[in-house]
């Protein structure tokens, strides 16, 4: 009877003492698995667009994401930057990694895709080095693959496609309220200009050569194109697609990527574009192979200021939102 009340206190000691154990190994675990909230994700395509992101944030902590080489580097205000790679494919697998990563938590981030761009060219067109900052993103393949042979758009919704693509026509509506913010923010910012700049805008005939902060819709596709005939296209997209609301301001890869995947978890209203204008998307007067062959410095030059002009009204932008706390910071046991 002895042997069985010592075995019976044995027994319940070395199971309470299990217990604990167990329970301190889980509580060990959670603290370590932290789920970091960013304020803001910088998107990024290739590395002249990434590089100038690492001088400016500084960044003191990094964040491994499954399936993105670059992860997340971020500074101690949690904004970050990350190099989704370019074209449309590249970046709705990065973002949809991102979204999904279990170190993240991003119900309350905002996503800024910043860069470079093709600008368009009309008689009021931007000086090179202008920055547009997106009030719509439309789509360039699904609006070419529904040209008709008039050259018209020949399908579209009947009423205005907002964030959430409802009639699948792969064109969306920046949030109003959050780009209204942008373009106040915005306002503080200096923008830059160079001669080579100067003299690229003469060859275009821009009258306006002074590089400014505008509002305008982002044509996104992967295919390379140039000429008047397809700026006409875009034109025409965009006022298709977005009923009217929008003009055509600039050509990018990655915007149409962004938002599908941020549309599909409901995170398109948390989305801005912003981007620095390298070149236009038409032949000047001298032909594409001049400009290629002997102005590639020239050319070069030109993106070097769009992207400086770009990172300048982004930091004006963030600045903006931190300041009014529209954008939280949490760290949170996961």
């Amino acid at each position: 009877m002895k042997n069985i009340k010592i075995a019976k206190k044995t027994f319940i000691t070395i199971t309470a003492l299990l217990l604990i154990f167990i329970n301190g190994a889980s509580f060990a675990s959670d603290i370590t698995k932290l789920t970091y909230s960013p304020r803001v994700i910088i998107l990024t395509a290739f590395p002249p667009e990434y590089e100038p992101w690492i001088k400016v944030l500084k960044p003191s902590l990094h964040i491994a994401i499954y399936g993105v080489s670059s992860g997340l580097q971020c500074d101690s205000q949690m904004v970050c930057v990350v190099d989704t790679h370019e074209g449309s494919e590249n970046t709705a697998m990065s973002v949809t990694h991102i979204v999904d990563s279990t170190n993240l938590n991003v119900k309350k981030t905002i996503f800024i895709r910043t860069g470079i761009a093709g600008g368009v060219l009309n008689r009021s067109a931007p000086a090179l080095g202008s920055v547009y900052l997106a009030n719509w993103v439309c789509s360039w393949g699904f609006g070419y693959h529904y040209l008709s042979t008039s050259g018209i758009p020949s399908w579209a919704p009947t009423k205005p496609p907002y964030a959430d693509d409802k009639w699948q026509t792969l064109s969306f509506r920046v949030d109003p309220n959050l780009l209204e913010k942008a373009i106040s923010f915005s306002k503080s910012a200096q923008l830059k200009n160079s001669k080579i700049d100067k003299y690229l805008d003469g060859v275009y005939h821009v009258r306006n050569n002074i590089p400014r902060v505008l509002i305008g819709a982002n044509v996104s596709g992967d295919d390379f194109w140039i000429g008047s005939k397809y700026q006409d296209i875009a034109v025409k997209i965009v006022k298709t697609y977005s009923m009217g609301e929008a003009d055509y301001g600039t050509t990018a890869m990655e915007e149409l990527g962004d938002l599908t995947a941020l549309s599909s978890v409901g995170l398109a209203r948390h989305y801005l574009s912003i981007r620095g204008t390298g070149n236009y998307d038409v032949n000047s007067r001298f032909s594409v192979n001049r400009i290629v062959n002997m102005q590639k410095s020239r050319w070069e030059l030109a993106a070097n200021i769009g992207i400086l002009n770009e990172v300048t009204v982004t930091k004006a932008i963030i600045r903006g939102l931190l300041a009014e706390g529209n954008v939280r910071s949490l760290r949170i046991n996961g």
